[in-house]
């Protein structure tokens, strides 16, 4: 089970997995031209967790939007071989958590409701 807390950590360090992705070589460049475009569009998560560690507040709908584009090429990314060891340290760091499809998210609307649960999957 994935907390409030551990899932905005998880979008903190999504934007510091972007710019690896960016800046890493071993990363096929079409996925690196996609980081870069999305280095930009990734929302701000300071303030998320300004507002509590119990319940952060959720992103837009707009946000949530580039989340899953950004987990979209995170899960793209998945296989030995795809990128440098230091991405590939954060990655595994940031799978942990980050929203995707082994939520059930497949959409952006479905990580738009997940940051709307609380950690008993009750809408708040």
């Amino acid at each position: 089970m994935t907390t409030p807390s551990e899932r905005v950590r998880a979008l903190h360090l999504g934007s510091e997995l972007l710019v690896c992705i960016h800046a890493d070589a071993a990363v096929a460049p079409q996925s690196r031209e996609l980081a870069a475009a999305l280095i930009d569009r990734f929302p701000n998560c300071q303030k998320w967790s300004a507002h509590t560690e119990v319940q952060p507040l959720p992103p837009s709908l707009a946000e949530t939007e580039v989340i899953f584009e950004a987990g979209v090429l995170f899960e793209s990314l998945a296989g030995v071989g795809r990128m440098g060891s230091e991405t590939a340290n954060l990655w595994r760091t940031v799978m942990r958590h980050y929203p995707g499809s082994k939520d059930g998210c497949r959409s952006p609307e479905q990580v738009w409701r997940l940051f709307r649960q609380d950690p008993f999957g009750r809408l708040t």
